[in-house]
């Protein structure tokens, strides 16, 4: 298990300044997702992803706010409304003056609940150990879902019912509520669609851009015999210099000489393959998945980077990164409910909503964690890729399991905040639990 190693100093979120001369950010995909899925207006759409954009990093805010009291954050988009979770009707007038502030304290419940965050991530990290062997044998995943208030223990839905009456005893947790579900498959791991070493020829299909770097782009490392090909998912920066954020099963110990393409982009044109860096760094376990690529300051064409907070595309059928619509304003964390979207190099933009949080999959025989599940689907090359929700930046994408065309596709991604904190990486948006 290797470990993010960078020279001391604050490392930031690279966001790009607002002015009268910067257009909206674009909502367009998530209001197509709603529609569809929820069966509401066009307008009632725009509506509830408005709401969702002036609510911020809620979850944050809630939870600093409401301290040991603090029992989650859902979106309800069946209602378009946001729903706070408060353990046994504790008081929440402190809660008030940010959503009063961001204008939805009208669209804004407190909900009496059984158990707090902290308790029902403390019930988890129990179960996980008690379902151990379960996890290990891909028979079992496990997530937080703070609208029901309880921890999900999702089972292969193959096993007998004395498999299934074991893991319910070995998951019972008093007096956190667990909730089991039964998974369509054979086994409840996951397997990626990304970062598999193949030539560009057999898969041309490359989201690119020019000048600067952007969310979402294709990344690859060249060696002879293949390449390994991911997508960029956020800049960062300290007093060293500029780095890329993108999965961390992207990189390999030692990887060099990772690059991206340029609009005018020819696999047979080497001058297209624009340099970026080495890796830094990265880690692939129990509290994430993310890797780092350092932009060299000589030699390289990306450096400065001088649009670090935009996404590369908005458009699923237009031309590759020709839409820069999407900025990204802040770093938030993701909500029970929250429609959002994933930018990759293989399916540019894909929308979905996030189900559960603090999620522990078996990825092809490795235990990950600190995972959101969420209904978007990805596909290979997509892993790294920027996951936002209206203007703001939310984490990277794991680009596992179905893609793009089947029914009930779900991904997982890592939250950005969570990962860059379990490093000890310092970010204008604090952490809202100082254990993560």
């Amino acid at each position: 298990m290797r470990k993010l190693l960078l020279a001391p100093g604050l490392i930031y979120f690279l966001l790009m300044p607002i002015t009268a001369a910067v257009a909206e950010p674009s909502t367009e995909p998530m209001v197509s997702y709603l529609m569809a899925h929820y069966n509401i207006s066009q307008t009632a759409a725009t509506e509830r992803i408005e709401l969702q954009g002036r609510a911020d990093d809620i979850v944050g805010q809630m939870a600093h706010a409401l301290g040991p009291a603090f029992g989650g954050v859902w979106f309800d988009n069946a209602t378009g409304r946001y729903n706070v979770g408060v353990v046994a009707n504790a008081p929440h007038s402190s809660a008030l003056p940010y959503l009063e502030s961001h204008d939805i304290v009208d669209q804004t419940d407190f909900v009496s609940v059984r158990s707090s965050v902290a308790d029902l991530e403390s019930g988890k990290e129990r179960i996980d150990s008690e379902l151990s062997r379960w996890l290990s044998e891909g028979t079992v995943s496990t997530g937080m879902d703070t609208e029901t208030n309880s921890i999900v223990v999702h089972i292969a839905s193959n096993l007998s019912n004395d498999q299934v009456a074991a893991i319910k005893s070995d998951a019972q947790s008093e007096p956190v509520e667990e909730k089991v579900v039964f998974e369509p498959t054979e086994d409840t791991r996951a397997y990626f669609t990304a970062c598999q070493n193949h030539a560009f020829g057999t898969d041309p299909q490359v989201l690119f851009c020019d000048r600067s770097l952007r969310g979402g782009v294709t990344i690859f490392n060249h060696f002879s015999g293949g390449h390994t090909i991911c997508s960029l998912g956020f800049i960062v920066h300290n007093s060293q210099g500029e780095y890329i954020m993108t999965a961390g099963h992207c990189l390999t110990e030692g990887d060099t000489n990772w690059l991206s393409a340029f609009s005018d982009f020819s696999e047979g044109n080497e001058s297209t393959w624009a340099f970026i860096g080495d890796e830094t760094g990265s880690y692939m376990g129990e509290n994430g998945d993310y890797g780092w690529i350092k932009v060299v300051p000589s030699g390289s064409p990306w450096f400065p980077i001088n649009a670090p907070s935009s996404v590369a595309s908005l458009d699923p059928y237009g031309p590759w990164g020709e839409n820069q619509e999407q900025f990204l304003e802040n770093i938030t964390w993701s909500a029970r409910g929250d429609i959002n979207c994933h930018t990759g190099g293989s399916t540019d933009t894909q929308c979905g909503e996030v189900l559960e949080t603090d999620e522990t999959v078996n990825i092809e025989g490795k235990l990950i964690g600190k995972l959101t599940r969420d209904t978007f689907c990805s596909a290979k090359g997509d892993s790294g890729g920027t996951v936002w929700g209206n203007h703001s930046g939310m984490g990277m994408d794991e680009a596992i399991n179905a893609p793009c065309g089947y029914g009930g596709a779900q991904s997982w991604y890592t939250e950005a905040i969570r990962d860059a904190y379990f490093m000890g990486l310092s970010f204008y948006v604090p952490p809202y639990n100082e254990t993560y």
